[in-house]
């Protein structure tokens, strides 16, 4: 049973701005913001332009083909210019933007894979062959055809989609022989992959329970059955696995979710529904972050920034899956227009146990407070939650004395009929009714 987790937040005359770390890019981090870059000719702009902001990860998009033993690359028209006499391509404005983007504390990882083409390794002799060839071409190694120059990038992505019609049996001794590799090296190095979130992945599995992974970004959409919109939504069994199989038991699981409309065939979410998915997503110890596809959708729709911001909201102290019952008073004592004071505590309550945590507010007249609940879990609809529509009542004592009242256009952004406060017809509401499901959120204005 997953364990509810409710976070309030009381601010007084204060607005809560959200900022992203600058801080450089660190694999086991909980709020990296990954983005695949290369595939969207139309809404793509150079690798460059994607150094800046809230992005940490940039995938470069797609190895999609390996012929005779060679990578074969597809970057749509973002390089079209091959090596004399060869079909292996050259980009010297990818090497630059690799460069700059690393400067300025940006991971730049090569996926393998994708929809399309042949990445087939089908023994360890020739995993084995493609690893050599990989880190000459792309990393630490030499060649005289590098693609990407002199510009080194910071690991490999396995995006293997097509197990049903090619042979991946050498992609174990593929990652084993690269990471063997990276440790003869003078900078770090990361594996990664991006399964479908149906578990087990038909294509990747094998390569994801044998090898070490630094990160996975479990792609939550294109699978109504598992994905990030679904009631059956799996981050849980990830999770499970990154904690219980994997090889690496630190390994991160990224929230991997359309950058936009037109990301996707299904899945797409819009602000309020991404942060319900990352909100849930972020209570499991394995948790690392989000993944979008792709960058040029991303920045258009505005979600790789506000993903970031939600990841950072609070990013040292969201609850996760706790096994106590903490009851906290937030009290402020400011008093006239002039005082700004804010105060925050986290409780954390396993469903079904401990008595029901009390929040006691006083507020001031003159003042305003604002209570923000985060919850992990919605209740049930069987259990007769009441539809307080847009201007549900919350009781004097939730406010010291002065009644509260409801800012109707936050409470639209929740879930309508399972929209409800903290407190509920002047009773505490009861986390032990509420059972695993849907995050949901709702803001109350106290004035």
């Amino acid at each position: 049973m997953l364990a509810l987790g409710v976070f309030l937040t009381l601010l007084l005359r204060a607005s809560l701005l959200l900022q992203a770390s600058a801080a450089a890019f660190n694999a086991k981090g909980k709020t990296n913001v990954v983005n695949y870059w290369g595939q969207n000719g139309a809404d793509e702009t150079k690798l460059a332009d994607y150094c800046s902001g809230s992005i940490d990860v940039l995938v470069l998009s797609f190895l999609y083909q390996i012929k005779n033993g060679s990578p074969v690359l597809n970057l749509a028209n973002h390089c079209t210019q091959t090596f004399p006499g060869s079909e292996i391509l050259q980009c010297p404005e990818i090497e630059a933007g690799i460069q700059e983007c690393q400067k300025k504390g940006k991971a730049i990882i090569l996926s393998i894979g994708g929809a399309n083409g042949d990445q087939s390794l089908p023994d360890a002799k020739a995993g084995e062959a493609f690893a050599q060839t990989i880190w000459d071409m792309f990393l630490g190694g030499n060649s005289t055809t590098r693609p990407f120059g002199k510009a080194i990038v910071d690991g490999v992505d396995l995006d293997l989609e097509q197990g049903e019609k090619h042979s991946y049996g050498g992609y174990p001794t593929f990652v084993k022989v690269l990471r063997a590799k990276f440790t003869s090296g003078s900078r770090p190095y990361y594996i990664t992959s991006a399964p479908q979130c149906v578990y087990p992945d038909s294509s990747l599995q094998p390569v994801l329970d044998s090898s070490w992974f630094d990160m996975v970004f479990v792609q939550f959409y294109n699978n109504p059955p598992c994905a990030a919109d679904s009631p059956n939504f799996n981050f849980n069994k990830w999770n499970e696995w990154a904690t219980s199989t994997s090889v690496n038991k630190n390994v991160r699981v990224l929230l991997g979710v359309p950058g936009g409309p037109g990301g996707a065939g299904s899945g797409v979410l819009d602000k309020t529904n991404l942060t319900r998915a990352i909100l849930r997503a972020r209570s499991y110890p394995s948790f690392g972050g989000v993944m979008m596809w792709d960058a040029g959708r991303a920045r258009k729709s505005g979600l790789a920034e506000f993903a970031a911001k939600v990841l950072h909201q609070n990013s040292t102290t969201m609850p996760t899956a706790a096994t106590t019952t903490t009851t906290t008073t937030a009290t402020t004592t400011g008093t006239g227009s002039g005082t700004e004071s804010s105060t925050s505590t986290t409780l954390a309550l396993p469903a079904g146990k401990g008595p029901v945590p009390t929040i006691t507010m006083k507020v001031r007249s003159g003042e305003t407070a604002m209570l923000t609940v985060h919850m992990l879990s919605q209740p049930e609809p069987t259990q007769g939650v009441t539809n307080y529509g847009s201007s549900p009542s919350l009781p004097e004592e939730a406010a010291g004395g002065v009644r509260p009242q409801v800012k109707s256009n936050l409470l639209r952004q929740s879930y309508g009929h399972l929209a409800i406060p903290y407190y509920r017809r002047r009773q505490p509401y009861d986390p032990r009714g509420v059972s695993q499901g849907m995050d949901f959120v709702i803001q109350a204005i106290c004035k």
